[in-house]
């Protein structure tokens, strides 16, 4: 059984892992084939000082490391990964409204989608039920669980599907 991470750590995670928006400048892309964890060049991070990062050995090293897979079995391994779960939300920052666009992957998981605010407590649950996989979208009207509106400042949108959590910061400005 997987360690539950708790809120303090998800927020420290989302900081360190670039939780950007789309304004920031980084975008972490998903590369279900070949991703395990995110690099600035899959990030987004366009400089021509960065140099190519390719998987391997740098050209001209040896290489020990042996394969049982055959060639042309990319396609069963990429088939084989397990695609994560991916959230956005736009506009942000808003006011009053920001859509919850999120993905889940084969076979659907039970999803809990919370807003929860900087001092780790839940704000408002805005989903809380299994849901096929795909794509979905839900709205946050930037109120609180008993429908007052909330002040100005970050929250954090934590997607919980199956075993997976995900999470985005989002900015309401008034």
């Amino acid at each position: 059984m997987k360690p539950v991470p708790t809120l303090l750590h998800l927020v420290i995670a989302a900081f360190l892992a670039g939780c950007a928006n789309e304004h920031d400048g980084l975008e972490q892309a998903f590369h279900p084939a070949d991703d395990f964890g995110p690099s600035l060049a899959r990030m987004g991070y366009d400089d021509p000082q960065l140099p190519e990062l390719a998987p391997g050995p740098p050209p001209g090293a040896e290489s020990d490391a042996t394969s049982d897979a055959a060639a042309g079995d990319g396609d069963a391994i990429a088939a084989a990964m397990p695609v994560p779960a991916r959230l956005a939300a736009a506009p942000n920052p808003f006011n009053p409204v920001t859509e919850l666009r999120f993905a889940l992957p084969k076979g659907g998981a039970r999803v809990i989608l919370a807003v929860h605010g900087v001092d780790g407590r839940e704000v408002a649950r805005l989903l809380d039920a299994h849901l096929p996989e795909g794509e979905h979208r839900r709205v946050w009207r930037g109120q609180d669980g008993r429908g007052r509106k909330v002040p100005s400042g970050v929250y954090f949108v934590l997607l919980h599907a199956g075993e997976e959590v995900v999470v985005r910061k989002v900015v309401v400005v008034k």
